[in-house]
């Protein structure tokens, strides 16, 4: 029978009070997938593979999705590059994934390169096996169960002969489709509780030098009271924890500059009673990160505190604190403190979907707080 197995393995918990508990077994049955390739057309596939699913998933905070294994293209799809020459093959899957939770879902593609060149069978009877092995960065945003499911596959193949050449076929893509109507749950888990109470979540996607878009993470702590007087100072300086997904750790890194200084300045939009609205520029410097050069790459998180003039309102009434655009200068530094090659860059950072997080909602009044 052809088809792809997935197995999903859950590691040992390392945060036991924020751990989730798969409750459920992966698709134990094959899924089936049509390959098209040139020379031989529409081939079926076969693979076994494991996605690895942390235990200590929480809600709001980066986690990886690891995935490893083994993909058999057909015998027919081996002749094929036999016929060209090739003895071994060059290349990368991407798996069309995606991470289902309790607000929503999270669509994936995840990068699965061969870790290293595998070779072409010299017998008429045996598949073209590709090695696997590749992780993504997922942060989901609500707390609940949550599954990871299969979707299709994209391979990018360059055949190469015994001397290293490619061959007449060049580079190539092929599509592979998830025949429809199987169970392609790969895994089944529990997404802890989020932060502390009364943090606020606000997803980024940031530009980043060398890996491009890359999603960001940032709590805020807003520390505004519930209600405020006609007349009264408000103070709208609010702590914050950024978290930076785990390829710009991998970037930064392989550059050898582990040593990020960084700040940053937040759009703040204050909606005020009777029209009183302000549009503020809170600033912050984050704390120094010192990061490891060496795998694995987990998110990079750092702390500070944004800063924002104070308003007064002249009129009661309801108002809001929200957070839009961020602004990070980032410097990053060799482990021995001198300036790297990216020297200082500049990002803006938009909230994902244009969704700008509420960081406190709040009663202006007449008379004392």
């Amino acid at each position: 029978m052809l088809g792809l197995f997935f197995t999903a393995l859950l590691t040992s918990a390392t945060l036991p009070l924020a751990a989730g508990t798969a409750h459920a077994e992966p698709a134990d049955q094959p899924l089936a997938y049509t390959c098209t390739l040139p020379l031989v057309g529409n081939q079926p596939a076969t693979a076994l593979i494991d996605v690895n699913v942390p235990e200590d998933i929480t809600a709001g905070e980066p986690a990886t999705i690891r995935v490893e294994g083994v993909l058999n293209l057909s015998p027919i799809s081996a002749e094929a590059m036999r016929l060209v020459g090739a003895t071994s093959i060059e290349g990368t899957v991407r798996a069309q994934m995606t991470v289902h939770h309790a607000g929503g879902e999270i669509p994936l593609e995840v990068p699965l390169p061969f870790p290293e060149d595998p070779t072409v069978p010299t017998s008429a009877t045996a598949p073209l096996v590709l090695p696997v092995d590749g992780s993504y960065e997922v942060t989901i945003p609500e707390p609940g169960p949550a599954s990871v499911v299969a979707g299709d596959l994209s391979l990018t193949l360059t055949p190469r002969n015994a001397s290293g050449s490619p061959t007449g076929l060049g580079t190539f893509t092929s599509s592979c489709v998830l025949t429809p109507g199987q169970n392609a749950v790969l895994a089944e888990f529990d997404v802890a509780g989020g932060p502390p109470p009364g943090t606020v979540l606000g997803s980024y996607t940031c530009l980043f030098p060398l890996i491009g878009e890359s999603p960001v993470t940032v709590a805020f702590r807003p520390q505004v009271p519930d209600t405020v007087s006609v007349g009264q100072n408000v103070s709208f300086d609010t702590p914050v924890t950024v978290t930076y997904a785990g390829n710009i750790h991998q970037a930064f890194a392989l550059i050898g500059t582990p040593v990020i200084d960084s700040s940053g300045a937040f759009d703040l939009a204050v909606d005020g009673p009777g029209g009183e609205d302000r549009t503020l520029v809170g600033t912050s410097e984050f704390a120094r990160i010192n990061a490891s050069l060496a795998l694995p790459f987990p998110p990079l998180v750092t702390t500070g505190t944004v800063d924002a003039e104070s308003v007064r309102f002249t009129t009661a009434g309801p108002a809001q604190l929200s957070a839009g655009e961020l602004r990070l200068t980032v410097t990053l530094r060799r482990a021995d403190g001198d300036i790297g090659p990216l020297e200082t860059f500049r990002t803006t950072c938009s909230p994902v979907d244009g969704l700008a997080p509420v960081l406190a909602e709040f009663e202006v009044i007449r008379g004392g707080s």
